[in-house]
């Protein structure tokens, strides 16, 4: 899954698995309640590690997603408790058109 960040919003690609069907998502930078980034940012997390993580979210949490350094993501969820998650990057590859 690529997450591509930059001062407009952020938008996430992912391909699936036997590369059948491909889903783009644009989220404008106006629906975030905070969203601090200068310039833009690519990344490349891995779906199964993102999704497992996900699944540990409640529907009411908010998701913080911050890049620790060029090699980890760090997902925390804010709710009843806060839980936070550090993810491996991949090597940021270019962006599927």
């Amino acid at each position: 899954m690529i997450l591509e960040v930059a001062e407009q919003g952020a938008s996430l690609q992912i391909k699936e698995a036997k590369r059948v069907a491909f889903v783009k998502i644009y989220i404008p930078r106006g629906l975030f309640l905070k969203y601090n980034i200068e310039g833009k940012e690519l990344v490349e997390i891995p779906w199964y590690d993102l999704e497992r993580v996900l699944k540990r979210s409640k529907g009411s949490d908010i998701l913080i997603l911050k890049k620790e350094n060029k090699s980890v993501l760090e997902v925390t969820f804010e709710g009843a408790a806060i839980r936070t998650f550090k993810l491996p990057l991949l090597s940021p590859q270019k962006a599927p058109e």
